[in-house]
């Protein structure tokens, strides 16, 4: 497991990777106290479950939907989902939650500290957009016992109509 995802797991978001072999140590020391190291893979972290259903080269999903349907889901498309998830999503979702403990409420939260940081209602969605499919094919398999999928509402768009400038608006 790589260092950058341990440091996810701890929920710590930096932009920046580690460099120093002193805080991937340390680091790696925190992971094992908190058994964060060694995961069930029959109920994974929220985080992880949603960044190996994006992996364009190992995703089971993307791999059936693919060939079900050829090109459904472009690797543009599940990069920029999981980029915008990474970036936007987890940072104000619930740390180190399994997928089986997620709730419609949890979601909710993260959706109203995204409003409340001043987010624009597209990345908003965009967020809501990626996390989504993971946690309705999770239901659909079984790994989720509800379909908090349906519960998790859009944020309404408020978009101004613009109109055509007129000359006194271009000067």
């Amino acid at each position: 497991m790589s260092i950058g995802r341990i440091r996810e797991r701890l929920g710590i978001y930096a932009g920046t990777p580690v460099r120093s072999r002193n805080e991937a140590i340390c680091l790696a020391k925190e992971a094992l106290d908190k058994s964060l190291v060694f995961s069930n893979n029959e109920n994974p972290y929220l985080s992880d479950y949603i960044c190996s259903f994006w992996d364009f080269d190992t995703s089971e999903y993307i791999t059936r939907r693919n060939r079900e349907k050829p090109n459904s889901i472009s690797k543009y498309y599940a990069v920029d989902l999981l980029r915008t998830v990474r970036k936007h999503g987890f940072p104000h979702s619930p740390k180190n939650i399994r997928l089986n403990e997620v709730k419609a409420y949890q979601i909710e939260r993260v959706k109203a500290e995204l409003q409340k940081d001043g987010k624009s209602s597209t990345t908003i969605n965009n967020v809501l957009q990626a996390m989504r499919p993971p946690l309705s094919e999770a239901f659909r398999l079984g790994q989720i016992s509800e379909d908090i999928v349906s519960r998790i509402k859009n944020v309404i768009m408020n978009n101004a109509t613009r109109g055509i400038p007129t000359k006194r608006d271009t000067l």
